[in-house]
């Protein structure tokens, strides 16, 4: 087969900028959501509510044990051998997480007095309980609502994700609790504006995502169909994927527990916030390999070699060149991002530039982890988070107790680092997948240069503060542009040069 077509390219870049479009609407959400309780009803409170944001989402992935990626995988599959009827595989993947996502939200509900004993000191038990009691509803809408964007994914359709998963759930929460905020209203009432976000996001996206299956030609009776042989393997295919989730899981909402159990609510809101501004490193490769998921799925499907290749290295191609500057942001200005959140959180900036070191290596060693899955080895990836789970353990242990939120960045900074890697080497050992070509570097050289001189400048010039930041992106962002355009843009396209069987661009 031959390579990478024009239609890969722009189904790429289109589905790209829309995932990453609501990734950045979800991440400035989520961060304007920390910056709104910081500062509005005090540090340690904003700690509170996201150690509980925490146990729900934990909650939510562990129900949904990799059920939404492989419900768009196995569709995409379908499809792409003309099979239109889609409805087994739907209520194999809802029914069982609404079940058990429903369980687990009661349990909340139930041991909210058992779970704050363990998650904070004796002085905020009363303000974490209720908090949890309120926030348990949104535990099974969450995990139902990834089921339900799932379906349009598999058609190649990812704005009911965006609408009411990454980007518009994040921006209702917010405009919720900023509501109950103005108002005064207590703590357990924010819990309660997160449930009812979920609620309506749950709502609001059944009719679009069914409407979206629809005009791709794929069939869902209205009717419950249930297939025990579906059923069956579907889990079998999804449940490796859900535990390597769960590892994933842990880097990130587990952490903040961690770190909110064992030193303060304080440093649990430092480590949220490091991890907010981390995930804006990676929107982009998250955006990215969620846009290519269903030519990717098909690709390995039809055998075809070539294209996967070009697949591969096209997206990291992309990855690099807009990734780069945001970790080096991260690198030259922690201080001010922190500051931006609360001057009042302490310490995070050791953090913020370890886990932007960490957010490289990942990046440049390209979306491994979704190749992986998309050539259907999911239990690879288990095996691969389960190596960099135990890697975070032995590092947290050493690392929270003196080091807090700091300490907490080093531990997820190793197991990311470390993902990444073994990713990259099984990715390329078993499929030949190199994410290095002639064109990733160049671009990813010029876009670390440029960046690095334009806001190091400023912020010799300027300082460290709000205002260096600002000016030093806006400069970067100019000086990388006029680059581009200088050279019409030729560098983000499909590599010719070093890899000369991929097809015209």
């Amino acid at each position: 087969m031959t390579g990478l077509s024009g239609s890969d390219a722009r189904a790429i870049a289109h589905g790209g900028v829309v995932n990453f479009a609501g990734g950045v609407v979800g991440a400035v959400a989520t961060l304007l959501l920390l910056v709104l309780l910081s500062r509005g009803v005090g540090v340690t409170e904003a700690g509170l509510f996201f150690q509980a944001v925490a146990v729900v989402s934990a909650g939510a992935i562990l129900c949904n044990l990799g059920a939404q990626i492989t419900l768009t995988q196995r569709i995409a599959q379908r499809l792409a051998h003309d099979e239109r009827h889609v409805g087994d595989l739907v209520w194999a993947a809802a029914l069982p997480v609404a079940v058990g996502a429903g369980a687990a939200g009661v349990m909340v509900a139930v041991l909210h007095d058992a779970l704050s004993m363990v998650l904070t000191s004796s002085a905020n038990r009363g303000s974490l309980a209720p908090l949890l009691v309120a926030m348990a509803p949104a535990l099974p809408l969450i995990a139902l609502t990834r089921i339900v964007v799932a379906i349009p994914r598999g058609v190649g359709a990812m704005s009911p994700a965006v609408f009411y998963d990454a980007g518009g759930q994040p921006l209702l929460r917010l405009l919720l609790c900023g509501l109950v905020t103005a108002l005064h209203g207590p703590l357990w009432m924010l819990g309660a504006a997160f449930s009812v976000a979920a609620a309506i996001s749950l709502g609001a996206a059944v009719p679009h995502s069914l409407r979206s299956l629809h005009r791709a030609h794929g069939v869902l009776a209205r009717r419950i169909q249930w297939t025990r042989a579906t059923a069956r393997d579907f889990w079998a295919a999804s449940a490796p994927r859900g535990a390597e989730e769960i590892f994933a899981a842990t880097n990130i909402w587990v952490l903040i527990v961690l770190v909110g159990a064992i030193v303060s609510a304080d440093e649990a809101a430092t480590y949220a916030a490091i991890s907010r501004f981390t995930l804006a490193a990676s929107l982009l490769m998250q955006a990215i390999t969620t846009s290519m998921a269903p030519r990717f799925t098909a690709a390995f499907s039809r055998a075809e070699h070539e294209r996967v290749r070009s697949l591969f290295r096209l997206t990291t191609q992309w990855m690099v060149g807009l990734s780069v500057p945001v970790c080096v942001t991260l690198l030259v200005f922690p201080e001010a991002l922190i500051h931006i959140v609360s001057p009042d959180l302490p310490g995070g900036a050791a953090g913020l530039r370890i886990m932007a070191v960490a957010a490289l290596v990942s990046i440049v060693t390209g979306p491994a982890g979704g190749a992986i899955l998309f050539a259907g080895r999911s239990v690879w990836n288990l095996w691969i988070a389960a190596c960099a789970f135990v890697v975070m353990l032995a590092v947290a242990e050493l690392a929270i107790p003196s080091g807090g939120a700091d300490g907490a960045s080093l531990a997820w900074a190793a197991a990311m680092t470390a993902q990444s890697v073994i990713g990259y080497v099984v990715a390329k050992s078993a499929f030949g997948l190199d994410p290095f070509s002639r064109g990733a570097t160049r671009l990813g050289i010029w876009s670390a240069i440029l960046s690095v001189l334009t806001e190091l400048s400023t912020r010799i010039l300027i300082g460290g503060r709000l205002s260096g930041l600002v000016v030093g992106v806006v400069a970067a962002g100019v000086t990388l542009i006029l680059l581009h355009a200088s050279t019409s843009w030729s560098w983000w396209r499909a590599p010719e040069s070093d890899e000369p069987d991929l097809g015209a661009p």
